[in-house]
């Protein structure tokens, strides 16, 4: 039997077309339970009890359509339908072993599933799925990064696989979990972002109109250290613009992150130091979030709950504990602070596995113990796995007035003269040759801001010194004796 409990109201803040697609949380009861909680982030918040037909212990989506109803979800091994019953063709995700091994709990890896809509197809979905072998998982990776797309135009809104296990990376040192995908500057098509497993790189892939392509590679910040990556998260801030990972062995890394070019930069490390050796704490996940205003970042360390301000200058002197464990039990297991996400209503949510209660930080915008942190604050009636259902954040809105559209390519936007701008990326300068005489050279960031601007004077090949931009995508505008304007996309990066 299905019952609702009323808890509260919020102000539920969206952009004009709604994209409600983390409208509903499926949470609580792990292994050996088909049993569960689902949050309904409406106003006012809802608590339904379902019979969900799966067990869910680490991997979990749960995605609702733009309108906040329900339509799937998935353990990584099956997705079910709004009616709790397995999809056409939604079985046998990530076959292997490990899937047979599990396939009574769910997919094992923590955060190594997530969902996004597809850019130009209307009610499609793609699925981005880890998995592992016995071998690499002892070693600690993951071995095979892929994804299924699912139709929900098909059995009357109930949806089909139409396409699955279709692999996008293999055997490349994969981190397993921290899987993360975060809106492109023109708030249409994606990034998805796949750290490298105990290495300092990450996989960058662009999923554009009909296309999944790999972008590129990129190394930055400090090598991780065997460990908990698996039990550590990652996330983006609201407007898509910082990326940062957690885990208890590697602590925090904060970045950069260019929506236009796929690039992270400005790679800064803040040390953690707090239950890094703490045997009874040790398979105890851990979690980072943002708050909606994008000034405070929330780190969970089992025992302390920290903030951070993102908009001083020095992030790490910021820090601060604004809750700390208050000892109690659920039975023998201590109620910690474990994953921790950002909510449609604003808040943010922790959990800890094999207790049935979620923390609150009532308002994460505010700075200091103002935030609220209300340990136990919500009683979800069913004892929880390892997980949260991984959301990005898909409200995300595009760049306002960004020069970029797609970067499937770095093309011409106008081509009447012909005009040749390298290296391109590029890192201290461009050299521009036009067949053509050229009269003037003005450089626009990803906001359409002019950031440098070269008279020139009768030339027909400049090299522009642009050791002063920072690393990212800009539109170079050539202007011509003959009147013409030509302009092209050029991407700065260093290392």
């Amino acid at each position: 039997m299905r019952y609702f409990f009323i808890l509260f109201s919020f102000i539920y803040s969206f952009n004009g077309s709604a994209q409600l697609y983390d409208n509903n949380w499926l949470v609580g009861s792990g292994q050996f339970a088909t049993k569960s909680t689902q949050i309904i982030f409406d106003n006012p918040l809802l608590i339904d009890s379902v019979s969900r037909s799966m067990e869910i212990d680490r991997a979990a989506i749960s995605v609702s359509d733009s309108l906040g109803n329900l339509i799937f979800y998935s353990n990584g091994i099956k997705i079910h339908n709004a009616q709790y019953q397995l999809m056409q063709n939604g079985d046998s995700l990530n076959p292997g072993q490990v899937a047979d091994n599990f396939r009574q709990f769910g997919y094992p890896i923590n955060e190594g599933i997530i969902a996004i809509p597809h850019p130009v197809q209307a009610n499609k979905y793609y699925i981005f799925h880890q998995a592992t072998s016995n071998t690499s998982a002892l070693a600690g990776f993951a071995e095979k990064l892929y994804y299924t797309l699912v139709d929900m135009n098909a059995n009357g809104g109930l949806g089909k696989v139409e396409t699955k296990n279709q692999i996008l990376l293999e055997n490349d040192s994969i981190c397993p979990g921290q899987l993360e995908v975060v809106k492109h500057g023109n708030g249409r098509d994606w990034w998805l972002i796949q750290p490298m497993g105990f290495n300092n790189g990450y996989h960058i892939f662009l999923i554009a109109e009909n296309t999944i392509s790999y972008h590129h590679k990129q190394y930055l910040g400090n090598v991780k250290l065997w460990g908990n990556e698996m039990a550590g998260q990652a996330t983006f801030n609201h407007q898509g613009d910082q990326y940062f990972r957690y885990d208890d062995k590697n602590d925090l890394d904060i970045y950069d992150f260019d929506r236009c070019s796929g690039y992270l930069s400005n790679y800064l490390h803040i040390p953690i130091i707090d239950s890094v050796d703490n045997l009874l704490f040790s398979a105890i996940s851990t979690g980072v979030a943002v708050s909606s205003n994008d000034r405070y970042l929330y780190v969970s360390s089992w025992i302390y709950m920290y903030q951070f301000d993102l908009w001083v200058s020095n992030i790490a002197a910021s820090k601060d504990t604004v809750a700390i464990f208050d000892n109690y039990m659920y039975g023998v297991h201590p109620v910690l602070f474990g994953y921790i996400q950002s909510a449609p209503d604003g808040k943010i949510y922790s959990h800890v596995n094999n207790t049935p209660y979620m923390h609150i930080i009532d308002n994460p915008d505010v700075g200091g113990i103002s935030c609220n942190v209300v340990q136990r604050g919500l009683d979800v009636f069913f004892v929880h796995g390892h997980f949260l259902p991984n959301m990005p954040h898909y409200r995300m809105p595009a760049l306002s007035g960004s020069a970029c559209d797609t970067l499937t390519s770095v093309a011409t936007i106008e081509s009447k003269e012909d005009v040749l701008i390298y290296p391109n990326p590029a890192s201290t300068s461009i050299s521009i040759a036009a067949s053509s005489t050229i009269e003037q050279v003005v450089v626009y960031d990803a906001l359409g801001r002019e950031v440098l601007c070269s008279l020139v004077g009768k030339e027909s090949e400049v090299v522009l010194d642009i050791k002063g931009l920072s690393n990212g995508t800009y539109v170079v505008s050539v202007g011509l004796e003959n009147g013409q304007l030509l302009t092209e996309k050029v991407v700065v990066l260093r290392p």
